[in-house]
């Protein structure tokens, strides 16, 4: 009687733990985004689980699926597919893993990262991306998004191809 209880315990909380929609089709994560108001979270990495590879501790934690599951529109696409390598040529995407975060709009690029991340820098990102409050000017990276910038002039942030609209007119056909 006791152990039962015990094994429902452990799992229940698991249970209501929200999971992540992983989308797999650009076009159409892009519409839901803009129906839904919410951010487009792009994963590009090679692949069948290659979005596990975006960050350095291999996994995602439990708040990371939560703040994703939530509050964006979350969309992996294989590197290693024929219409991953499209999209990551669209996209610029010149090493093995890569992030974009749309506006909550979708008509900007909001934040673009290539290579991996921790744990703590992504949940940073998807925290102040997803808030009603952020205006996007411009397209950030990691340094602006957590405030690490030097106290040396320099630009605020690369500038990705003239403010990049993460929706792309030659993604239509794919």
């Amino acid at each position: 009687m006791y152990s039962s209880i015990a094994l429902l315990a452990m799992i229940l909380p698991v249970a209501n733990e929200p999971s992540v929609s992983w989308q797999n089709n650009y076009r159409i994560a892009k519409a839901a985004a803009v129906s839904k108001q919410k951010p487009l979270a792009l994963f590009l990495a090679p692949g069948k689980d290659g979005w596990k590879k975006l960050l350095s501790e291999g996994a995602f934690s439990a708040e990371i699926q939560r703040l994703l599951a939530e509050n964006y529109v979350a969309v992996f696409i294989d590197q290693d597919s024929d219409y991953g390598k499209k999209i990551t040529e669209l996209f610029g995407v010149e090493g093995q893993t890569a992030l974009f975060i749309s506006s909550r709009d979708g008509d900007l690029q909001a934040f673009r990262h290539d290579g991996t991340l921790s744990e703590s820098d992504l949940a940073v990102a998807l925290n102040r991306y997803s808030a009603a409050t952020h205006v996007v000017v411009t397209t950030e990276n990691l340094d602006i998004a957590t405030s690490r910038a030097t106290s040396s002039y320099s630009s605020p942030a690369p500038v990705y191809q003239n403010y990049f609209n993460p929706y792309c007119p030659n993604c239509r056909q794919q």
